[in-house]
């Protein structure tokens, strides 16, 4: 009998499966990181959208319940407030500011919401980027009977699916 070196066509089967096998197992592992990864950059995107909103609702809050344009039921257009600027040294009031808000177009379907405020004259974006309004979803909602303001915003941050975030206020007289 010969001695034949080499590999038959069995072994070489056997040991193509187990290759296969454990560079499936190295590639789930290798790829997990990367899915940890996006599900962290999704929640800070999310939690910085809201975090931006929940300050414009907070000095919604602050402002004139009357400086708000309580005959337009909904606008895409600037919503200019007003709010009292109170001094914590004196304690007293030093007068009213006007502050407003708008959408900002940066291309045709995206851009950021802006606050404006009178005394600093420099535009300052709150949330970016985020679609368009339009007439079905406008930016500002307003109901002058409850006296609630709402405002929406489809926000799109880069590589991830749009988000709707809604807040609502009602502002007492």
């Amino acid at each position: 009998m010969r001695d034949r070196s080499g590999v038959t066509l069995i072994e070489l089967v056997i040991f193509s499966s187990m290759a296969g096998v454990m560079m499936l197992a190295i590639a789930y592992f290798l790829n997990k990181p990367g899915q940890i990864q996006r599900i962290v950059a999704t929640s800070d995107a999310e939690q910085a959208a809201s975090a931006a909103l929940d300050r414009l609702m907070n000095e919604f809050r602050a402002a004139d319940p009357a400086s708000f344009p309580w005959d337009v039921p909904a606008s895409s257009g600037p919503l200019v407030i007003a709010k009292s600027n109170f001094d914590m040294a004196t304690h007293s009031y030093q007068g009213v500011t006007k502050v407003a808000y708008y959408f900002q177009p940066e291309s045709e379907s995206s851009g950021s919401l802006m606050r404006l405020e009178q005394s600093s004259g420099t535009p300052k974006a709150i949330l970016t980027p985020i679609d368009a309004p339009t007439d079905a979803e406008p930016l500002f909602q307003f109901d002058p009977d409850l006296h609630v303001v709402m405002i929406s915003v489809r926000y799109h941050p880069f590589g991830m699916k749009p988000k709707r975030i809604v807040r609502r206020l009602s502002i007492e007289n």
